[in-house]
């Protein structure tokens, strides 16, 4: 018995390990993020466009279509950058999205959204530590089910246009209701909601936009 505790045990350390490691990641901010994608896009263009021209130049140069000269030497940097661009851009752009975010948030807090209603930004400001957690691994959460929607619906697309456009518009309605539901429910339940004597029922996410 007491070898299985200390088994369990250990896996609770490590899943506790690594939960802190993940939370460290999320508090970060947008301004980390952005400057560790852009240094993993440096990389990945770096890299892609390296091995492009150790894999193209031979082909270029052996099959005499250009020969191995200062033109077809110019043709296969140009192609193996190009290569390079189109595999780091992703990381490029998410980069500099989360560059703009840091920049339309600073000073604003952890968690201003230009949306939210005056309920939601009162309870932003009074969360504890650990509710803070909570709400960034939330967000990490409900952002990763949603890509994985929108690539499941970009996937079906190949097949079928229609049934993925329906698909798709069922499916992230059901998403943003579920998602809806579970953020009233969890804002709700922090320590200043209570206090407040604040319910989901009479809890405004998003502001109005015409009065």
């Amino acid at each position: 018995m007491s070898n299985e505790q200390d088994g369990k045990a250990m896996e609770e350390a490590a899943g506790q390990g690594r939960m802190r490691w993940v939370d460290r990641v999320l508090a970060a901010g947008p301004r980390k993020w952005g400057r560790w994608f852009l240094w993993i896009g440096v990389v990945v263009f770096l890299l892609a466009g390296a091995g492009s021209f150790i894999l193209l130049a031979p082909i270029f140069w052996l099959s005499n279509c250009l020969g191995p000269s200062a033109i077809g030497f110019l043709v296969t940097l140009k192609l193996s950058a190009l290569i390079g661009l189109g595999l780091a851009s992703p990381w490029f752009v998410n980069g500099l999205v989360f560059l703009v975010v840091h920049r339309l948030t600073k000073g604003r807090g952890e968690f201003w959204a230009p949306l939210g209603s005056e309920q939601v930004r009162d309870i932003c400001e009074h969360l504890t530590d650990k509710e803070k957690t909570t709400v960034r691994r939330w967000g990490a959460l409900t952002g990763s089910l949603m890509g994985l929607l929108c690539g499941a619906i970009i996937g079906l697309s190949v097949l079928s246009v229609l049934w993925s456009a329906l698909l798709g518009a069922a499916s992230l309605m059901v998403f943003v209701s579920w998602a809806r539901t579970k953020a009233k429910c969890f804002l709700c339940s922090t320590q200043y909601a209570r206090e407040q004597g604040i319910r989901p029922e009479d809890l405004r996410l998003y502001r109005r936009l015409f009065r």
